[in-house]
């Protein structure tokens, strides 16, 4: 570990957390929780999505306007999809800036995907800001996966809004592995 970001002094350990050096800055929390699976992680995205008064920052390495952020059967909104939810929240609140950055994906990792920054940009509609990020060097890639919601609540993770995020804590795996009869899992 090296000992020039981590400071120790009195038998305590500082954090590695130093603004200026290995962050922009440091602000207290009044609340944190790991959202450890996508069901979790879009219910509480899409709660704090409809509390949204001044500014919507989506950041992510990939987005599908399609996903939908709540399991089908859980209530009648279940069924919307992200672009239609971010489309319904401009239209109450006209004054909701909503502002997308989402990364150029070169070929040959966006041959697997349907849809492209125009079909993104269609889908969200004229009054939505989508930008697509293309001005890094070859072979990298910009894979932030940020949500922030009027400077007051922030998402930060391993998740994009993405159809192929969505996942529960049931162990999918076994549902579709076949045993013999008499082997156990």
């Amino acid at each position: 570990m090296r000992r020039d970001i981590i400071e120790v002094g009195d038998g305590v350990s500082e954090s590695w957390l130093r603004p200026g050096l290995t962050c922009w800055r440091r602000e207290p929390a009044e609340r944190v929780a790991v959202l450890h699976d996508g069901a979790a992680y879009f219910a509480a995205a899409r709660a704090a999505l409809l509390k949204a008064r001044r500014h919507i920052t989506l950041i992510g390495w990939s987005f599908d306007p399609r996903v939908r952020l709540l399991p089908a059967a859980e209530t009648p909104e279940a069924g919307q999809t992200l672009a239609e939810l971010l489309r319904c929240l401009k239209a109450e609140r006209p004054d909701l800036a909503i502002r997308i950055l989402i990364w150029d994906m070169p070929w040959p990792i966006s041959a697997g995907n349907d849809h492209t920054p125009e079909s993104v940009r269609a889908s969200l509609g004229p009054d939505i800001d989508v930008r697509i990020d293309g001005t890094l060097p070859f072979g990298a890639c910009q894979h932030q996966k940020i949500l922030v919601i009027d400077d007051r609540i922030a998402f930060c993770g391993g998740s994009d809004f993405e159809v192929n995020r969505w996942d529960t804590p049931a162990p999918v795996f076994y549902k579709h592995l076949t045993l013999p009869k008499n082997r156990k899992v």
